[in-house]
């Protein structure tokens, strides 16, 4: 797994996560958390580059943002969109006809 040294990889499979538990769970993650998170991150990174015994504490923190912003994005989107919007469409097995407005 030497795929997962990269941290991009570490916060795609987050992200992805995120994404995962807000459909499977029809969770409703509002964008303050997220902004929260962001903010608590974004102070945490001054703290870690003081002290090395708060490092996981800013991973945590990154790995809790990236999860909030996975959920909220689907959230949000689902909540936009229309149930007979063509990204929403799952018409299987027969013919459909798609319409644009």
């Amino acid at each position: 797994m030497r795929g997962l040294d990269f941290a991009f990889y570490r916060l795609l499979i987050t992200y992805a996560a995120g994404i995962t538990a807000a459909y499977s769970f029809s969770l409703s993650f509002p964008i303050w958390i997220v902004a929260l998170a962001a903010i608590m991150a974004f102070l945490a990174y001054f703290i870690t580059s003081f002290d090395s015994l708060t490092r996981p504490l800013f991973g945590v923190l990154v790995g809790i943002f990236f999860f909030g912003l996975g959920a909220s994005l689907f959230t949000y989107q689902t909540d936009q969109l229309s149930a007979n919007h063509y990204e929403t469409l799952g018409v299987k097995g027969k013919n459909a006809l798609l319409t644009v407005e």
